[in-house]
């Protein structure tokens, strides 16, 4: 997992999903804080 800081201020609490080939990446953003985790499937 990632922390890090937001370039404007997050007014809603958000949850999104940025795939990329076989990854997906969990971004939560909320107020100034944006933080990411990577999933992928264990084989």
């Amino acid at each position: 997992m990632t922390a890090s800081k937001t370039s404007a201020p997050v007014e809603n609490f958000t949850i999104a999903f940025d795939q990329s080939g076989s990854k997906c990446t969990m971004r939560m953003e909320w107020e100034n804080t944006r933080a990411s985790v990577e999933v992928s499937e264990k084989k």
